[in-house]
């Protein structure tokens, strides 16, 4: 009792007793001796659980939520920008990426056979200068739709030579050795004697069909072509790994347009192509699937869909053309039940002839015989806009075959493509320079993915997820089309960063017909979603805006990131990114200075030092983005997700928003810092940064036409 009395000072009758006092002051001493070490203990706990705590609330960007909310402050300067649609990093060449694969090679063309090919119509036949050309006999057969699985082979025609104009638009040119034509006057089948044959498939459209005039005169002269170049699997970092000769066209070409934030709506082609080309889900059209209906022998649901281009048909009278490779996957007779026996969707339909080539013996992979399967369709989709180049095209071209199951093939296709879009380039100038049409003058090209690679190892990792989400989309527009639909041309640049889907270009191509034919469009109808790249796209659309489906959606979601309130100290990434942000600032800040070449200071942009960080934030990555694998049933209709999320490799990175404040000024800046999950260092430059207060008066030193994207760094010195 004694001691507890000398503890508690308020006992004050018993703390004047000396006696008392000298008996308990040992066993003070030896309490107060344990109550220091108690308390160093828990300092050295509290500041080991303040660093763990800094660093698992960013490194845990992938899973973790918070119910935090920015300050006031902070809620008046960025909630412009709160919502904007983001995308993680996508390395182009990710870490043990296989940079060169071994290529599909055709057969080789044998010494006495034949190059077949057909020009606008006309059966070219070039036989090798050291064959006996009198050996060899070539026959030519009509390639007969029974519906859109069954293909065969009509009456044909015999020693058939170069230059024969062709009757029908699909055949086959069988070539062998005369005596096989004697042979088979024999009742016994001698095999080696066909081993010399050689079979070549002509995909075109002469002679062309006769088609109606257009029901509505346009508005518009000439018309614009469209023509949609599909790319099977290829995500746009793909794209920029495999097709650079074709990007960096497209960089370098003032009427291209390449898209940043395309997301797909949904799995595999079916889902993608349906909205592309009917603005709809697929759950939302007549039910198709083989699986739960029954085909009539003349029509399917299919062929009552609201196709896009029966639209441009029966409104301007365009000619339509669809072909794709890959037969016995394709996009509407795989799962669903096809088109119908009565008519074609279109007016060229390449898919009997790809079924007959499909079927001969000894395919291989991206190929027909010694040709690649995309020169079967590229010449297919020359020879549809030579056929009808007296009226408008609508062509979708969809390549699949040789890059569906390895987008790395598609480097095959890369001098190709520049080689048609150089061809569509030259048309265009040709007829703006000699007023002399030409099959491609005047044509909007749109070149996209349905999706990225989903196949294999792709959905294991974050970097496939994220590329399985962004495939490639690029415009190409005719050169008049900037001068005819300024507004238009503006409007789809300034959309470049913003979240579009396939809805958005189906929307696109009915304004493409509203320009033409606006004031008479009683038959296009609006469609439930998509809003047209010709007009403006908020900077804020959400992914549930755009008909994104939370596990397909890329945008990354953002979080506070608290102030250590006891301590009123943040978290040391998060000081080093706003020093990358500062030291980026006064990077600028310098160029302009020397720029300018001003010797007095005050009259130069002012460096600038860090006053205060008012917010920031963290990026994570969608969990159901993360936790999809593939779809629960074959229609790719319902998710299945893992229950655990995927392993991030050492090079992965997080992303931190900061909202800073600058000093002279102040001057209040939002960035973006992409911070290496390894190093906890920054990785690049601020990918974006914004000033958020009025600038203008404090850049009084930075005339208006000088540098001026950069005048939101400056803050002047004091006027003389």
């Amino acid at each position: 009792m004694g001691c507890q009395r000398y503890i508690d000072w308020s006992d004050t009758q018993d703390a004047s007793n000396p006696a008392s006092h000298a008996k308990c002051y040992p066993m003070f001493r030896k309490v107060l001796r344990y109550s220091r070490t108690c308390v160093l203990l828990c300092v050295i706990l509290l500041a080991f659980y303040v660093v763990l705590f800094s660093f698992s609330t960013l490194l845990g960007q992938y899973s973790a939520d918070t119910d935090a909310t920015i300050s006031q402050e902070g809620h008046a300067l960025v909630g412009q920008y709160k919502q904007k649609c983001q995308c993680p990093s996508v390395k182009i060449w990710p870490q043990g990426y296989v940079h060169l694969p071994q290529l599909p090679v055709c057969k080789p063309i044998d010494s006495e056979q034949e190059d077949v090919w057909i020009e606008q119509g006309v059966l070219r036949i070039h036989k090798p200068i050291t064959a006996n050309k009198t050996r060899r006999i070539c026959s030519v057969f009509p390639i007969i739709r029974m519906d859109d699985f069954i293909s065969v082979y009509g009456e044909g025609m015999d020693d058939v030579s170069d230059h024969t104009e062709l009757r029908w638009p699909m055949v086959m040119v069988l070539c062998q050795p005369r005596e096989n034509l004697e042979a088979k006057r024999k009742v016994s089948w001698d095999e080696n004697a066909f081993k010399n044959q050689s079979r070549h498939f002509i995909c075109g459209s002469h002679p062309p069909q006769k088609l109606p005039p257009p029901s509505i005169l346009k508005n518009q002269t000439p018309g614009y072509s469209v023509l949609l170049l599909g790319l099977d699997s290829v995500s746009h970092s793909a794209a920029l790994r495999h097709l650079p000769k074709t990007m960096q066209m497209l960089e370098t070409n003032p009427n291209a347009v390449t898209m940043q934030l395309y997301n797909v709506v949904g799995d595999g082609t079916t889902t993608n192509l349906l909205a592309l080309l009917t603005g709809y889900f697929e759950d939302e059209l007549p039910e198709s699937r083989r699986s739960r209906v029954t085909s009539s022998h003349n029509t399917t649901v299919v062929d009552k869909y609201p196709w896009i281009w029966n639209t441009y048909s029966q409104v301007g009278g365009y000619a339509t053309h669809f072909i794709e490779d890959s037969p016995k996957w394709g996009t509407f007779q795989y799962r669903l039940i096809g088109f119908g026996v009565e008519k074609t969707p279109t007016h060229s339909y390449g898919r009997p002839c790809m079924l007959a080539a499909d079927k001969e013996h000894g395919k291989r992979l991206g190929c027909i015989n010694s040709r690649y399967t995309h020169h079967v369709l590229l010449e297919s989709l020359r020879e549809f806009f030579h056929a009808y180049a007296d009226r408008p095209r609508f062509s979708l071209t969809f390549f699949s075959e040789l890059i569906h199951d390895n987008p790395a093939y598609a480097t095959l296709l890369d001098d190709d493509l520049v080689t048609l879009l150089r061809q569509i380039q030259v048309n265009d100038e040709q007829d703006l320079l000699f007023d002399e049409p030409k099959p491609f003058s005047n044509t909007i090209v749109i070149l996209f993915a349905d999706h990225g690679p989903r196949l294999g190892g792709a959905r294991l990792s974050v970097q496939g997820k994220l590329e399985e989400r962004l495939p490639l989309l690029s415009f190409i527009l005719p050169k008049r089309f900037s001068t005819d639909w300024p507004e238009a041309f503006a409007q789809l640049r300034a959309n470049r960063d913003r979240l579009v889907t396939l809805f958005d270009v189906h929307a696109t191509l009915k304004h493409i017909l509203i320009r033409q034919y606006g004031d008479h469009l009683d038959s296009v109808v609006k469609s439930p979603r998509g809003i047209s790249l010709f007009t403006p796209i908020r900077e804020d659309r959400t992914c549930a805006q755009a008909s994104i489906a939370p596990h397909w959606c890329v945008c990354l979601q953002w979080s506070d990131i608290r102030v250590r309130s006891f301590l009123s100290d943040w978290p040391p990434v998060v000081y080093t990114a706003a020093s990358h942000i500062l030291s980026y600032v006064n990077q600028i800040i310098q160029r302009i200075n020397s720029h300018r070449g001003m010797s007095s200071n005050i009259h130069k942009c002012q460096k600038m030092v860090l006053s205060k960080i008012t917010s920031a934030e963290r990026a994570s990555i969608s969990k159901d983005v993360l936790r999809f694998q593939h779809s629960a049933d074959i229609d790719g209709r319902f998710p299945f997700f893992s229950n655990s999320m995927p392993k991030l490799d050492n090079q992965a990175t997080f992303v931190l928003r900061l909202h800073v404040v600058l000093e002279p000024g102040p001057a209040h800046f939002e960035s973006t810092v992409h911070m290496n999950m390894t190093s906890g260092l920054p990785e690049r430059h601020p990918i974006e940064i914004s000033r958020l207060d009025p600038y203008e008066s404090k850049a009084w030193c930075t005339p208006a036409d000088h540098l001026p994207e950069f005048r939101r760094f400056c803050v002047c010195g004091a006027r003389d």
